[in-house]
């Protein structure tokens, strides 16, 4: 700023050393100029709508200042290049970029110091003269500087300084001599503060804001064939409109109304339109007759494209919630009036407005009758009918049919079956129903409708005609075999012929769903009542046998199959009684009924299976061989499943053996050649044949005659679910079945006492196992086995089994590359140790092991998951110091008679709660030590130091060294950890 005094005196001479930089001036101002205004292009985003984001507005505000300086330098240049006009003009265009990019991202500061200079610098052009292509560009840019701070009044909430600003700059007045470019970003910055302050709830200043732009709009005649200058006119008079909506006075109204009827004088594609229409007819409370005398002047002028009208269809369907006779109306005219149906582009408008126009007819016509709406909606289909020339999709016409039809159903549930009769019949227009092939479970199911409302008004004739109508799918449908049945009933009186009825009862009879059940159910009943009536013969009862003989064959053989046959009315009787039992099994859990669950339902389905699986062999042996895979996939599914029941139960019987073995059985009769399918039903089959062997196990442990031939076979079973399963799908299922399938291999060894195999198992496992996870799993289940099968008298056996244990401990176990951890070693420890350490004959072994492990825990961090608890450490320790006294005690004992004092630590700690109790530590000092005690004493003391609580490993060290000391015993043994004292 300090250089303005230069203003006044531009004319003078400028000396010729000032003149040498002038063009480095100006070179180097336009250079850093642009380099600022590529930086911020380079640096801005746009949002999902298009808008410029500016996420760098911070470092934004500080290039502000360098751009700011740069124009002031340009100013400088131009007032030194006295002759250069362009140049005072351009530094002032750069000013007032600066001013917009300062109220761009709300540096107001910066901003009032760049309008403050701007002001003095055009008060100095005003009174020079510039040159007139100069002059004419400044007058442009003194009113761009208006705007400017109209812009920047508005962002400081100064709402009477924007409309001052605006004011002085005239724009209406002088917009006639702009070019139309600019005057036209100028309506668009007018019409986005008038939208934004409409956004902010200030409806009256967003009001004089865009009636200036319209004003300004409406002096430019060239904006007219302007399509981007149209839309912004169109836009200003309904946000106008809006405004005077939301002011909400009398006149605000009047001026609406107004302003509704200059957007109908030509057709526009807005649909803002005919919401705000549809807006002023609900604020001026009209009459329905006015309301809809407005909007559908609105529609009509509204064009006829596609897309708006969808968006017709949309608001008016909204709006058929207040004035459905008003929105029926404005769609049928679209309808008939707008809508090309010569055009296939039109195909999906034409459908929607159909379906449209019914649903408001069918669901939202509330004050007409339900006669009018019949009518209403025969008016609709029959104009469909006269000017579609090309086939409604299936889809479109299924729905058209599907509102029909509900409304005859909620006629039927009104008992208005006359009605419902002709809503029905209203399905069959010629154009709903060109594509009969595909709508046939559709018009079957609008025919049986009708011939229910034909039973309610016996209207036999129609019934009869409807009949003849039907497919033949639809005529063995087995409703419509009961609606033949009744109205034969009611109809026919004496004249009933026993085998029709036969065969309508044969043909229900054949179905296996639990609605054919139920209808069976009903045709008893109105046979009932037909004996009850008068057109009964008492003495020809002929409806009886016919009745008795169909049902009861069926119902007997959904109880019982007693003959091997493959008569299709045998194998829906199958799958009823497998129904049948099934779900009383079923409900057998849920309701805690024993009944339900008895063996005899278990042994009915059993049953029905063995039939069915004669069918399948008999099915396939005919020349009409008939696909029965979904059957075999649903018989095996259902035992299965009910199988399934019983595990999830905890029930491991002989009902789960029964259900597994016969979905084993059924799954073997499976043929199909698709890959997808065929290993759904192996692992179907690998599961029954794992799920079946666990119920045998518990029968075996309740029952052990004949024990080893029971494993023998639930091994080979397994043994081939192992191998199936080896060579198919690797994933996590089959992985599961085929580790369970193993472990119930493994036992059957166990038990079997067959310990040579189990050793080549996990010396297989050793050499060629591709999971150390799995088997060392695998490797503890085994050990589990084997300590709960322990021989106690077979030594034989007995040296066997310590064999594999010898195997499982020295060749898996404490080698570091199968990863076997420590709280795993632990587990396999403390099973043998419980089960095995008053044997004499392993003593070493097992203090061998017990030193490797010593090893493996001194290696295993302190703070990690696989660390053993110091009651598990004590626990260990205590069994090998008692161990260590009990083998000193009993070499004394062939010459000196033991102690009655407790020497020893408790071990019964171990228990499920896990909560560590002291050892009582034995004093042996009295006890002359031999045989091979000692080493199980010093492993015990070692062990005892991996222990936070150190009291017992100080206890065992003074002990074991008393002992040393009385019995003249040195060195041999080094005690591990600390020693504090001894809790007294």
């Amino acid at each position: 700023m300090e250089y303005l005094p230069l203003l006044s005196g531009s004319k003078e001479k400028v000396s010729p050393s000032i003149k040498k930089i002038l063009p480095s001036l100006e070179e180097v101002s336009l250079k850093l100029w642009n380099v600022l205004n590529i930086k911020q292009k380079e640096s801005e985003e746009l949002d999902e709508e298009g808008s410029t984001v500016k996420p760098w507005k911070p470092e934004f505000k500080k290039m502000m200042s360098l751009k700011y300086f740069v124009s002031l330098l340009l100013s400088l240049f131009a007032q030194l290049d006295v002759m250069n006009d362009k140049c005072k003009i351009r530094s002032l265009k750069c000013l007032l970029r600066t001013y917009y990019d300062c109220i761009d991202v709300n540096n107001l500061e910066l901003g009032i110091q760049v309008k403050e200079y701007v002001e003095k610098l055009c008060a100095y052009y005003d009174i020079n003269e510039l040159g007139k292509e100069e002059k004419d560009f400044y007058e442009t840019l003194k009113l761009e500087f208006l705007i400017l701070d109209m812009q920047s009044s508005l962002l400081s909430k100064n709402i009477s300084m924007a409309k001052f600003y605006e004011n002085k700059a005239n724009i209406v007045d002088k917009c006639s001599t702009m070019k139309p470019e600019n005057v036209f970003n100028i309506c668009r910055t007018l019409y986005n503060e008038g939208l934004k302050l409409y956004n902010e709830e200030q409806y009256y200043d967003s009001h004089y804001f865009l009636q200036r732009c319209y004003l300004i709009l409406e002096k430019m005649n060239k904006f007219k064939d302007s399509t981007a200058e149209s839309k912004i006119k169109v836009s200003t008079l309904i946000m106008l409109a809006k405004c005077c909506m939301k002011i909400n006075s009398e006149e605000s109204f009047i001026e609406a109304s107004k302003l509704l009827k200059l957007l109908q004088l030509n057709e526009n594609k807005e649909i803002e339109v005919l919401k705000l229409q549809i807006e002023l007819a609900d604020h001026q409370k009209l009459v329905n007759s006015e309301a809809e005398n407005l909007i559908m002047k609105t529609v009509i002028t509204i064009s006829s494209g596609v897309e708006i009208l969808k968006q017709i269809m949309v608001v008016l369907n909204a709006y058929s919630g207040k004035r459905p006779t008003t929105a029926k109306n404005c769609l049928f005219y679209v309808f008939t009036n707008k809508i090309d149906f010569q055009n296939q582009k039109f195909r999906e408008i034409i459908e929607s407005y159909l379906i449209s126009l019914l649903w408001i007819v069918t669901s939202q016509l509330k004050a007409e009758s339900s006669l009018e709406k019949l009518n209403v909606a025969k008016t609709i289909l029959e104009v469909g009918d006269r000017k579609l020339t090309f086939e409604l999709s299936i889809d479109s016409a299924n729905c058209l049919v599907i509102m029909l039809w509900s409304l005859g159903k909620k006629k039927m549930k009104e008992e208005n079956f006359q009605e419902a009769l002709q809503w029905f019949e209203c399905c069959f227009v010629r154009f709903l129903n060109k594509s009969k092939e595909t709508q046939q479970d559709t018009i079957g199911k609008i025919q049986r409708s009708i011939l229910q409302c034909c039973l309610k008004l016996h209207d036999n004739g129609t019934f009869e005609n409807t009949l003849k109508d039907m497919s033949e799918l639809s005529k063995k449908n087995p409703i419509t075999l009961y609606y033949r049945y009744v109205n034969m009933l009611e109809n026919h009186g004496k004249e009933i012929d026993k085998d029709v009825v036969l065969e309508l009862l044969t043909a229900l009879a054949q179905f296996n769903d639990s609605r054919t059940i139920n209808l069976l159910a009903l045709c008893v009943v109105e046979s009932k009542n037909y004996i009850d009536s008068s057109c009964y013969d008492k003495d020809q009862p002929f409806l009886d046998e016919p009745l008795k003989q169909a049902i009861t064959e069926l119902l007997n053989k959904c109880n019982t199959v007693g003959k091997k046959s493959c008569d299709p009315l045998v194998f829906v009787a199958l799958r009823a009684s497998v129904y049948i039992h099934g779900k009383s099994f079923e409900n057998g859990f849920k309701k805690g009924d024993p009944k339900s669950l008895s063996l005899e339902n278990v042994e009915m389905i059993e049953k029905s299976v063995d039939q069915f699986l004669y069918f399948a062999k008999e099915n396939r042996k005919g020349n009409n061989v008939i696909d029965i895979n979904n059957d075999i996939e649903w018989f095996s599914s259902t035992c299965f499943n009910y199988g399934l029941l019983l595990l999830k139960n905890n029930i491991f019987d002989i009902r789960g053996v029964k259900l597994f073995a016969c979905t084993h059985r059924l799954i073997g009769s499976f043929d199909e050649t698709d890959e997808e399918i065929r290993n759904k039903f192996l692992k179907w089959k690998c599961k029954s044949t794992v799920f079946q062997s666990f119920c045998e196990r518990e029968l075996i442990r309740q029952d052990s005659d004949h024990l080893k031939e029971k494993w023998t076979e639930i091994r080979a079973r397994n043994q081939m679910v192992a191998e199936q399963i080896e060579t198919a799908q690797n994933d996590k299922e089959y992985k599961d079945l085929r580790f369970q399938s193993i472990l119930l291999i493994n036992e059957s060894w166990i038990i079997c006492n067959e310990w040579t195999s189990l050793i080549k198992r996990i010396k297989y496992m050793n050499k060629y196992g591709k999971s150390y996870t799995e088997d060392n799993q695998e490797i503890n289940a085994m050990v589990e086995n084997i300590f709960d099968q322990t021989p106690e008298d077979d030594t034989k056996e007995r040296d066997a089994m310590i064999r594999v244990i010898d195997t499982i401990f020295v060749e898996r176990g404490f080698k570091s590359e199968f990863c076997v951890g420590t709280r795993m070693l632990f587990k396999w420890l403390h099973l043998m140790l419980t089960k095995m350490i008053e044997n004499a004959a392993c003593e070493d072994k097992q203090l061998c092991y017990i030193r490797m492990f010593q090893e493996i825990l001194a290696g295993t961090p302190s703070d990690g998951a696989d660390r053993l608890k110091d009651f598990e450490i004590e626990w260990l320790a205590g069994v090998c110091w008692n161990k260590g006294i009990e083998i000193i005690l009993r070499s004394k004992a062939s010459t000196e008679t033991a102690d009655d004092e407790d020497v020893g630590m408790e071990d019964s700690f171990f228990n499920d709660d896990k909560e560590a109790s002291a050892a009582t530590v034995a004093d042996p000092g009295r006890s002359m030590p031999g045989g091979n005690g000692l080493p199980w004493c010093e492993v015990a003391i070692a062990i005892s130091g991996f222990s936070s609580g150190e009291l017992q490993c100080a206890g065992m060290k003074s002990l074991l060294a008393k002992l040393v000391r009385e019995s003249a015993v040195s060195g041999g043994f080094s005690a591990s950890g600390k020693n504090p004292q001894p809790e007294r």
